[in-house]
């Protein structure tokens, strides 16, 4: 299906609505993979098709989860504060660690009931792996829906267990560490006593008592945490201050923010708070009750599903198949009774005031909207009566976006004919198609579950900022690695920089596992990218007088084909449905055919331009992933996320760091060749100090070549400095081996293997000189090999026939043979041969003392 903007074929503007954050808590990675993906999409549509995107974003800071949690933050603030007795907080901690358990075992049982039922009534349905029930029916859907649910509550059991064996084990201790053991149930617990304690004041009733209460029973009792009827009266005034739920959602909301511009996602142009468009909503809700769609009862107005049918219209068409699980409840939230609800499929719009929650005024009395008004109202307002596209994650297909449709159409639903009943809408009106295109990034799981703060099986935004890299973590969700779950367990072993590359790997709209072989699969990735920047780098500098040489041959036809596949190849993979992971396969090809060009036996010398022109698609198309900030001029990753435009940060510091580089060959050169030892250390040390921690500072990688002078890389300081270290204690490492060997040998045992280390020093310097593999020592005759490093071409481009090519393999496979110790020790340290030389000289000055 084409994309085709509401304004018209040829139209380049388009409004696209996305569902944002519920600010009572810090975000989790998997809220991070559903705006990354959403800012990769958002990119690609501005930067690279062109589009002029205006893009709204939501935050709801007037929720159920909000109030519950800010109300019981304060409530378990006030516990704290009181003076209790170390054997009634024991008893108060005891009775919330029982109940929560209580309820989460009955929910279990229920859950594990309803899949029992369902699959009782499926003949189809039999036991898959690990228990987990699997249906080839039309009732799949509904039977592993039920199936995810069991496992989720038998999870928060076994975590409500793991809680209170912890609780157990504090009881010895102080009150405090009992309250911090089992903080989220006691809060609960204070919040249920608190609400039945101002819901009977409310009524001029007493509070019913504690269950731990062990005082005499009276008509004024307090409940666990300090709260009689007459005090909870007084209390609810203070929970109707709006500004306490305003103040921990602006918390959160500022939390989100900056984690989203830590993740490098491009802020929204408009954002829409529920707060600020109070009224609005309310008119819009009037909108819906006027065309008939809705009804209020005793403050509480609801969605009217069976007269949105009667006129005309489809409630559940964005996801047919959960229409019956809206019986379960269509608020997504608990709305408490259902007292006056005419349809089990009918959602609360607006809220009547409850007590210890925040109320606005409305004509139906004071009250809050519900969950789903905001969205359509909201986005009604800022963009119109038709949206282009409408983004959230997998879970808000239903019931979120389900009900947003029905409001969206009840609102903008039009009437003719004498009874007023008639539906008039055409089949394109905004009232029959409210959002165009909608968008449902797929889920971030963990052990085969969603990520979430309900089943608290999740990492944070920012913790995960600690152990990856921003552009680590986005690069994984756009290359779609299919990789098995794993838990967050042995994660932290990343560095910092790691967490970005990750997202761009995965295809956007399908499930992904989040652990550590996806990330190791986005630091591979990054490692492959940066390694090209850095070889591209060396080359230009290496050719810059053939920049604009005229004379193409074979190499360079098929280098500037492979540009033109490459191009064509992201394009074709971003036209389907941005599909990032076949466009970054694309871009791995363009970048494999340059390190053939750049390391192939023509005798010319390559052509810099065609080398620049292939690294600057690749940086163009990172750039739109958001994975590169390099600016216009600059190849490879860039700077910062506040890069600014202008010379590039090579083109400034190049000459400066050759002339550096080149001096200190100089110096590594005569101190080498001299005769006084402690001279000679000297010096080389001050060379070290250099390239290991002055030029690492300034996020320059300078690697010493004994074949040609030092290469000239960037990268991250902080990717550096942790290189520095690691080879800093493989040396002494081998220091201490060495030592140890050499404490047990005699002399002549020492010498014999400082002959070995020295002869070995010789032969590997001498083999360098070929080149630091064999595909470089026999790039002379020929051109092109395979993904194993066999020859498939000569040096003049012709194709090995078949007794070239196999002559051509015996010959690779001895030279590689020969090459392959060299190989593995500069794989393990590019500066081997410095540190064996360094060695064999401290070795050969021991031997000489010793002697």
């Amino acid at each position: 299906m084409a994309f085709v903007p509401a304004a018209g074929p040829h139209s380049k503007r388009i409004t696209m609505y996305s569902c944002g954050p519920t600010t009572y808590d810090s975000a989790h990675m998997g809220h991070s993979r559903n705006y990354v993906n959403l800012d990769v999409i958002r990119r690609v549509l501005e930067d690279y098709f062109g589009y002029n995107v205006l893009f709204v974003q939501n935050v709801t800071d007037v929720d159920d989860k909000i109030i519950f949690r800010a109300r019981r933050l304060h409530l378990l603030h006030d516990y704290r504060e009181s003076i209790k007795s170390h054997e009634q907080v024991g008893r108060d901690c005891e009775a919330a660690m029982q109940t929560a358990l209580s309820r989460a075992r009955q929910k279990q049982a229920a859950a594990q009931s309803s899949l029992d039922q369902a699959a009782k009534s499926h003949p189809a349905a039999e036991e898959g792996p690990c228990g987990k029930v699997q249906a080839s029916s039309k009732a799949a859907r509904e039977l592993d829906s039920l199936d995810t649910q069991v496992r989720q509550e038998k999870l928060l059991v076994e975590q409500l267990e793991k809680v209170d064996q912890q609780f157990q084990s504090s009881r010895q201790g102080e009150a405090a560490a009992m309250i911090d053991a089992v903080a989220d149930q006691l809060a609960q617990k204070l919040d249920d006593e608190y609400l039945a304690a101002a819901r009977a004041a409310a009524e001029h009733e007493p509070a019913p008592s504690s269950q731990n209460n062990h005082d005499s029973p009276g008509t004024s009792q307090p409940t666990a945490n300090g709260i009689s009827a007459p005090a909870a009266a007084a209390n609810h005034e203070r929970f109707v201050d709006q500004a306490i739920f305003r103040q921990h959602a602006a918390r959160y909301e500022q939390e989100f923010t900056e984690d989203m511009r830590a993740l490098g996602c491009r802020p929204p142009d408009v954002v829409t708070r529920v707060t600020d468009y109070m009224d609005t909503i309310i008119a819009y809700i009037q909108q819906i009750c006027s065309n008939g769609m809705a009804y209020a009862h005793e403050g509480t107005v609801r969605f009217n599903s069976q007269a949105f049918r009667q006129n005309g219209h489809d409630y559940g068409k964005l996801s047919p198949w959960a229409r019956s699980a809206a019986v379960a409840g269509g608020d997504g939230e608990a709305e408490g009774s259902s007292q006056g609800k005419r349809h089990p499929m009918d959602f609360a719009l607006w809220k009547a005031k409850k007590p210890g929650e925040p109320s606005w005024p409305s004509p139906w009395g004071p009250g809050r909207p519900g969950w789903h008004i905001e969205c359509s109202a909201m986005a009604n307002e800022v963009l119109g009566g038709r949206i282009d596209i409408h983004a959230g994650g997998e879970d808000l297909r239903f019931p979120h976006h389900t009900n947003e449709l029905a409001q969206a159409e009840a609102y903008l639903h039009r009437r003719d004919g004498a009874d007023g009943h008639r539906h008039t809408c055409a089949a394109n009106d905004a009232c029959r198609q409210w959002v165009n295109y909608f968008i449902h990034s797929g889920h971030l799981s963990i052990e085969g579950l969603k990520m979430s703060k309900s089943l608290k099986n999740f990492t944070t935004i920012r913790e995960g900022l600690k152990r990856y890299s921003a552009r680590q973590l986005r690069l994984m969700y756009i290359l779609h690695a299919q990789k098995q779950p794993s838990t967050l367990e042995g994660l932290k072993r990343y560095s910092a920089r790691q967490l970005r590359l990750m997202y761009i790997m995965h295809a956007w709209e399908k499930p992904m596992a989040y652990g550590s072989q996806a990330l190791d699969a986005a630091k591979a990735k990054e490692k492959e990218f940066k390694n090209f920047f850095q070889n591209v780098s060396v080359a230009l500098r290496e050719n810059p007088a053939n920049s604009t040489r005229g004379f193409w041959g074979e190499g360079e036809k098929r280098l500037y084909n492979d540009v033109s596949d490459a191009e064509d190849g992201v394009h074709r993979a971003l036209l389907d449905s941005i599909n990032t992971k076949e466009a970054l396969s694309a871009l791995t090809d363009l970048m494999a055919a340059v390190n053939r060009y750049m390391l192939s036996g023509e005798k010319t010398p390559r052509q810099a331009s065609l080398i620049r022109r292939a690294a600057a698609y690749v940086t163009r198309m990172l750039r739109v992933f958001g994975v590169s900030h390099a600016c216009p001029s600059e190849l490879g990753f860039g700077g910062s996320e506040t890069s600014a435009p202008g010379a590039s940060r090579e083109e400034l510091q190049g000459p400066v760091l050759a002339v550096l580089a080149s001096f200190r060959d100089d110096v590594r050169t005569k101190a080498r060749s001299s005769k006084d030892s402690e001279t000679k250390t000297c010096i080389l040390d001050l060379c070290d100090r250099v390239r290991n921690k002055d030029l690492v500072e300034l996020g320059v990688r300078l690697e010493d070549r004994t074949d040609g002078p030092s290469a000239i890389k960037y990268d991250d300081p902080e990717t550096l400095r942790a290189e520095v270290a690691a080879k800093a204690e493989q040396e002494a490492a081998r220091a201490a081996e060495r030592k140890a060997k050499g404490g047990s040998k005699s002399l002549a045992q020492r010498r014999l293997e400082l002959q070995k280390q020295e002869k070995e020093h010789a032969n590997f310097c001498k083999l360098l000189k070929g080149g630091r593999d064999h595909q470089e020592a026999l790039k002379e005759k020929y051109s092109c090999f395979d993904a194993d490093g066999m020859p498939t071409h000569d040096a003049d481009g012709n194709e090995l026939a078949d007794k070239a090519a196999s002559k051509a393999r015996k010959d690779a496979e001895k030279k590689k043979a020969t090459y392959a110790p060299l190989v593995a020790h500069l794989q393990a340290d590019s500066n081997y041969l410095e540190h064996l030389g360094r060695h064999i000289q401290q070795e050969a000055t021991a031997l000489r003392e010793e002697s």
